[in-house]
This record gives C-alpha cells, structure tokens and sequence, in this order.
C-alpha cells in the first residue's frame, strides 16, 4: 500500500518533478545527505516560502519585498533550470548574494540539498533575521523528497493568476522565446499558435491542483496572492504579505518599487480574445441550433 508521500510525489513526477531530480543528483555530491554543519539561526529568525504557479507575477512579487528592506532577499534559489541559463542566475546572486542550486557545489563546496539550504538561508537573510525563497512545484520536490518542505514554523505565500488563459499565453511565449523575465535578453518572434495555447492552459491548471493537494497533504493554509492584485495593489499587496509572514514595517517601505515588471504584450490579450472568439462563436451556433430544434 502506497503512502501519500509516495502518491504525491509519483504526481509531481508527472509533471516534471523527476526531471528536476535527475538535474539535483547531476549538481551534488551526495544530495541526500545530511548537512555537514548544523546551521546557524538567529533568535529573531522568520522564515517564508513563496510557492507559484508560472507566469503569476511571482518574480516581480520577490523584487517589490526584497526593496521593502523587511523581507529578506526572496529568489527561485532551487531553479535547477538555471544551470543554462547565465542571464538569470547572476541576477538572482546580483540581487540577493547568495547562488542558486546550480552553482552550489562549485560555489560553496555543498554536497547535500540540507547544505544547501544551510548555506542560503544564512547568505540571504536579511539583518532583521529573515528569510525567504520561491519555488515551483518541481523546486519544491527538492525539499518534499528530503523532508525539509514543511515546518510549523514557516510561513507560506501562494502566488496565482486569476486570468488563467492570459497566463496560459504568457506561459507559452516564454516557452518558446525563453524570455521569462523583463530582464531576459533575446529575440521574441514567436507567433500564435492555438493549440500549445491549450496545452499550457491545461498544463497549468493541473500544476494548480497538484499545489492544493500539496497543501492539503501537509495541513498549510497558504496567503493566496494573484497577478492582478501585485499590478492593481502592490502597496496593500506587500502589506498582506508582511503581516502574514509577521514582520513589522512602516508605510514608506512599501514604496511598490522593483527591477522588473510585469511582461504582457497586446499580443497577450488580442491572442487570448481570439481564443475565446472561436470558443464563443462555436457555442452560439450550438445555441442556435438548439433553439431551432425546440
């Protein structure tokens, strides 16, 4: 009889989850070992996790935290996907001064993934004692596999898009162009193409529910923050987010300021339009002929 740690996983197997494992064992000695050092922890420690689903605003959330000067200096520290991309992982140690995973054993001599949790949480946490990071699904099968995803002292924050299709589009431009952030460098002549459209909405709605079994399995009830509210209200976005993770902060270092911004083209929404036009027009000619028929 399987136990849900094994369901679970074998799930986000599924959706790239053993992928990422293969790249994990590829970057460290030995990663499931124990951490060589016990780790060093402040009393005044915080600790937080921005879980996403891509193409949510999650990037642009971490810069607008890290610039509140209160929320330590959040980035996709498990991204094993960064092991090709240079741009990206130089921005995410520019930012925050600590390496991502693809770099942590040439970098820091890491041999586990508990190293190297040891080792960011103490060169990312900020001088009021706290600490953040952001994963993915598959990012957070690192730590799920090893047993270090939950803890009673952790907060979590879970980064959505209320929009599904306009994520869905954003999702499959950066698929094919490889620019998953305004800072990304590269040409973008990528056309429209319904059904990978399709396929990513459904992709993406899937990797959804895999996170509401994720924190149903594990008994988290997450802060709930969408696209549209970082771009309609960073300031009482960044508030929610601060209160939840219980840090003291004062009105001006919400100041929404951050080094990226959220990417969408006319494209986006005249592709998403296009989109729903066929749907629509295909439903008004079965409404038509049912009408005839009654």
């Amino acid at each position: 009889m399987r136990t849900w740690s094994a369901v679970l996983l074998s799930e986000l197997d599924r959706i790239g989850a053993a992928h990422t494992e293969e790249l994990v064992r590829s970057l460290l000695p030995d990663p499931d070992g124990p951490a060589t050092a016990a780790p060093v922890m402040s009393a005044n420690a915080v600790n937080y996790a921005i879980c996403y689903v891509q193409r949510s605003g999650s990037t642009h959330l971490t810069s607008l935290l890290q610039n509140t000067g209160v929320a330590g200096k959040p980035a996709d520290f498990f991204n094993v996907g960064y092991r090709d991309m240079r741009l990206e992982r130089e921005q995410v140690f520019t930012r925050t001064g600590a390496h991502t995973i693809a770099s942590a054993a040439t970098k820091y001599g890491c041999r586990s993934v508990a190293d190297y949790l040891n080792v960011i949480s103490r060169e990312a946490r900020g001088v009021n004692g706290v600490f953040g990071m952001k994963m993915d699904l598959c990012h957070a099968s690192i730590l799920i596999r090893r047993g270090m995803f939950w803890n009673p002292e952790w907060k979590y924050i879970y980064v959505t898009r209320q929009d599904l299709l306009m994520q869905a589009v954003s999702y499959y431009i950066a698929q094919e162009t490889g620019l998953w952030s305004s800072m990304s460098a590269g040409p973008d002549t990528v056309g429209f193409n319904q059904q990978a459209i399709e396929e990513s909405i459904l992709y993406l709605a899937g990797l959804m529910s895999h996170w509401e079994m994720t924190f149903a399995l594990f008994g988290i009830h997450p802060l709930r923050i969408t696209y549209e509210e970082i771009e309609s209200a960073p300031e009482e976005t960044l508030a929610r987010c601060l209160g939840h993770i219980g840090v003291s902060f004062a009105p001006a270092q919400l100041a929404p300021e951050s080094c990226y911004r959220l990417q969408r083209a006319s494209r986006s929404a005249e592709w998403a339009e296009r989109i729903r036009a066929n749907l629509r027009g295909g439903q008004a000619g079965v409404a038509t002929v049912g009408h005839a028929y009654r």
